[in-house]
């Protein structure tokens, strides 16, 4: 019988040559289809706890691809710090001290999924005095077997004391076993037949260095711890390693309880960086290895040079800065530094001890209104180590436009025309450092002001007009032209008063001259053109006339009208109006016969009125002709009875007060 075994979980270190691939393990379908174990080989903690600190997790094992972490229990002496807990798989964190003396932290296993051991250790100090404790987690691995039999037989998986099955093989003669496997344990048994279950082998020795990092500038003794376990995860009765240290001198190991061992690192004064340490079995069959990293004094001061000195917009070039970083005694020193300026987030940047270290950074494109830049050099406290400014400017020149202010302008000589130049470069910053020129073929022109926004203004007041025409502002920057054309139109008042005279006459009888004074407000609120109107006028009605013999009549009617109208001008100089309102009217009348004591009589009529007018500039003002329509309702009046229905024909003369 043959037999497969497909990786537990996603067992990527079973990725072995096809030649030796008797067995290799496969995910389990579901933790349902994985039968319980028996008990595995023993795997207590490594090592009796020293009695002032102790680690315990809460799992007696962790099977992979199940659990997702475990909690670590440490019991310190109170006041205990500088406390570590570390791995030699997976990562421990979350550390935190609950209560005087008692941390907890979680533990995260690795990704792999084939069995393991984590040897945990911690160290830390009480008062001066250090402190350490290990244990041991094994991590169990959990998959699918494939073994090859014979078609729909019953293959049953034996690993350690433990039996996985019966299955039945499939038409094809593959049996899949759901499988548990213990670290320590590298094959099983599908009846007599052996099956080697291709597993990697597990590290079983961690070194944990007492210190994390080290100071440059004086003589340090790191002691270094070395833990050992057998292939179950207990505690090695002996063993022997050769250690090897990049820099420094190492003590002989010396046993610390079962399988702890101890050696002492002394590292001299010496560049700073990760001062590596690796050890290994005699026969060379386990390796294992630490690191120490070594660092200068706490940087003071720093050198910051730039190049360009003037950063143009988007260059390819960008800008370079060097950095160097020195500490009191003026040494340089590695440290990790922060550049700040206007782009961006802080960059990192680690110094060097050997020579200024250079960081390009991309010009910007966007310069945001600014000419110039701070940079700062940031230590790792965040303090300011030292700063310079880079100035700041445009690409050439890209694009010119001219912006602002209506297309038609009013030209009344009070009213300015402020418009805006802007040049810009590709990518929409203004470009300070050239003004440009600007000219008018039809007006002469002020010159260009700047603004604080980086651009330049016209203030431009045309002259009064009497007609209507065009004009252009041409600006030049460079290689760039651009055009603004404008209308220029005659002033149109907003306020006139108006005097007039005519005559006003039905289809009857009616016949009278007529005067009156006309008031215009243009608020140019919906439209320059729509305003209102109001006209007050007199008509003497049968002034001295003779209506039968010995019958002498008068009469005379004040007639206020008021209404919007709406004023056009179809051609220059020529204004034309149209309006129609409400009106009132004041008639009186008298009567006498014979020579008699007249009878008068007087009230008020309710109309309308409507309008329309021509006019055309002449001098300050304006004369006009307008024809005006009259409907009065009848005022009920003894001597005077009738509605009127009439039209004027008027004469007169505007005069446009601003």
């Amino acid at each position: 019988m043959r037999a497969r075994l497909v990786h537990i979980g996603l067992l990527a270190a079973l990725a072995l040559p096809a030649r030796a691939q008797e067995a290799v393990l496969a995910p389990a379908a579901a933790a349902s289809e994985t039968p319980a174990p028996a008990a595995p080989p023993s795997a207590t903690p490594a090592a009796a706890a020293p009695p002032a600190a102790s680690v315990r997790a809460s799992l007696q094992h962790l099977q992979l691809g199940v659990d997702a972490e475990a909690q670590l229990s440490l019991t310190l002496p109170a006041g205990a710090r500088e406390v570590r807990v570390q791995a030699s798989c997976g990562r421990v964190e979350a550390l935190q001290e609950v209560a005087p003396g008692q941390w907890t932290a979680r533990y995260l296993p690795p990704a792999p999924l084939y069995p393991q051991l984590a040897i945990i250790a911690m160290t830390a100090l009480d008062g001066q005095a250090p402190l350490h404790t290990w244990t041991v987690l094994p991590l169990w691995g959990k998959g699918r077997a494939e073994v090859r039999t014979r078609p729909h037989r019953s293959t049953l998986l034996r690993i350690g004391e433990n039996s996985f099955g019966p299955v039945e093989a499939d038409a094809s003669g593959i049996a899949r076993v759901a499988v548990v496997v213990p670290p320590g344990f590298r094959e099983g048994w599908a009846g007599e037949q052996r099956v080697d279950l291709q597993l990697p082998p597990v590290p079983r020795v961690y070194a944990m260095p007492g210190l994390e990092r080290v100071s440059a500038d004086a003589d340090t003794v790191v002691p270094v711890r070395v833990y050992a376990v057998t292939p179950e995860g207990t505690p090695r009765t002996d063993g022997a390693f050769v250690l090897e240290a990049e820099r420094g001198a190492l003590a002989p190991l010396s046993p610390q309880g079962p399988g702890v061992y101890e050696t002492r690192w002394s590292l001299p004064p010496g560049p700073a960086g990760a001062v590596a340490l690796s050890g290994h079995s005699e026969d060379g069959s386990e390796t294992f290895g630490a690191r120490v990293t070594v660092e200068p004094g706490p940087a003071r001061t720093a050198r910051l040079q730039l190049q360009p000195e003037v950063l143009v917009a988007g260059s390819e070039e960008g800008l370079r800065a060097q950095v160097e970083a020195f500490d009191r005694g003026g040494n340089r020193v590695a440290a990790p530094l922060q550049l700040r300026w206007a782009e961006g987030a802080p960059r990192p940047l680690q110094s060097s001890s050997a020579e200024a270290v250079s960081l390009a950074l991309p010009a910007p494109s966007d310069l945001r209104g600014r000419v110039r830049a701070a940079m700062q050099v940031l230590g790792p406290d965040g303090s300011v180590l030292t700063q310079r400014e880079v100035a700041l400017r445009a690409a050439e020149p890209a694009q010119l436009a001219v912006e602002g202010g209506p297309d038609g302008l009013e030209a009344d000589g009070r009213t300015p025309l402020v418009l805006r130049v802007l040049v810009r470069d590709r990518f929409g910053n203004p470009v300070r450092e050239q003004a440009p020129q600007v000219k008018s073929p039809t007006d002469p022109l002020p010159a260009l002001q700047p603004t604080a926004a980086g651009g330049w203004e016209l203030h431009y007041v045309p002259q009064p007009l009497a007609q209507e025409r065009a004009a252009q502002v041409q600006v030049r920057a460079g290689a760039l032209f651009a055009e603004r054309a404008l209308r220029l139109r005659p002033h149109r008042p907003r306020l006139s008063v108006a005097a007039r005279a005519g005559l006003l006459a039905n289809v009857g009888t009616v016949r009278s001259p007529t005067v009156g004074l006309q008031l215009h407000a243009w608020p140019r609120l919906l439209s320059e053109d729509l305003g209102l109107s109001v006209d007050l006028g007199y008509l003497p009605l049968g002034a001295g006339g003779s209506v039968a013999p010995g019958l002498e009549a008068r009469a005379h009617a004040w007639l206020l009208a008021a209404g919007p109208s709406y004023r056009l001008r179809p051609r220059a100089g020529l204004e034309l109006w149209v309006g129609a309102g409400p009106s009132v009217g004041r008639l009186s009348a008298s009567t006498s016969f014979g020579g008699g004591t007249p009878v008068q009589s007087s009230g008020s009529a309710l109309g309308v009125q409507g309008w329309v007018g021509a006019s055309r500039r002449l001098g300050p003002g304006a004369p006009f002709v307008e024809l005006r329509t009259v409907a009065l309702s009848d005022p009920g009046l003894a001597t005077l009875r009738g509605s009127l229905l009439a039209a004027s024909l008027q004469l007169g003369y505007r005069l446009d007060l601003r």
